[in-house]
This record gives structure tokens, sequence and C-alpha cells, in this order.
């Protein structure tokens, strides 16, 4: 008996994988991911043998209740077109980190650097960042789990 299944590798290949542990009898235990899972193919492929029981993390999730994500995919898709991805948030939290320092008063590049190295629990689209004195960012994830048929945030 396994409490967990840890399976690191895209949707499609997820998609091909999940089924088979059905197959061997191992439809109760916990499968856990990464974000490669996080597409709607994968639902498509495997939703139903997922159900409630395919745990996995991103850096970005278009669809979170929280209400700058929210307006941030909304205007993205209004300006460009598409569906914001991880990296189109990360650029606009680290754009927007930046504008905040200069609006703050920083006006060169040692007082930006040095101011930099003291963000904490700065809101993102992308998560809540937290910069290291050695620079090295620290996010909060979002947890993100498979019900009925849809990816749905769980933190």
């Amino acid at each position: 008996s396994y409490d967990a299944i840890f399976i690191p590798d895209f949707y499609d290949k997820v998609g091909l994988i999940v089924p088979q542990l059905a197959f061997y009898n191992l439809d109760r235990v916990t499968l856990l991911g990464v974000n490669g899972w996080n597409h709607p193919d994968l639902l498509k492929s495997a939703g139903r043998f997922l159900n409630n029981r395919g745990v996995f993390v991103d850096g970005f999730f278009k669809d979170s209740k929280d209400s700058l994500v929210q307006t941030f995919v909304r205007d993205f898709e209004a300006t460009f077109g598409e569906e914001p991805s991880i990296f189109s948030a990360q650029a606009y939290d680290t754009t927007r980190m930046y504008l905040d320092l200069i609006l703050q008063g920083v006006d060169n590049r040692f007082q930006m650097h040095s101011r930099l190295m003291t963000v904490k629990n700065f809101p993102g689209v992308s998560g809540e960042s937290f910069i290291l004195p050695n620079g090295e960012t620290v996010k909060t994830l979002f947890a993100l789990k498979i019900k009925r048929k849809k990816i749905v945030q769980i933190n």
C-alpha cells in the first residue's frame, strides 16, 4: 500500500500513466505532480482517474480566485488577445516590483539593488515573493487539485 505516488512529468505522459495505475488497482492512492500537469488536456485524458486524488503545484494559476490574479488575467487577455503564461505573470510582477521601488524614490542601480534585497511579502500574480539576501527569490506556489474534472486551487 502506498500513501502517494509522485509523477514528475507533463500532462501528456501523465495521461498515459494514470489509467495504467488504475488497471493495477492503484486507483485510491494520492497522485502528486508538478506544474507540467497544469493543462486542460490532462482533464480530457485522465480526469476521471485523477478526480479528488491528483495534487500538484504551479507558479501561476490563471483561474485563481485571488482578485489580483483575476484582474491581471482579464487585462492581459483584453490587451494581448491570449491567456497569460507563467512567464507573463513573472514579468508583470518583476515590473511592478521595480516600478514600486522607483515610485518610492529609488533613482540609481545601487539603491535599486539594496532595496530589492529587502523585498518581503510582495503580493504578485505569480505568488507572494520574498527576496533573500543572496538575491534568490522564494515564492508561494499555487497548490492545485483535480476535482470534478476541473483544476482548482486548494491554498
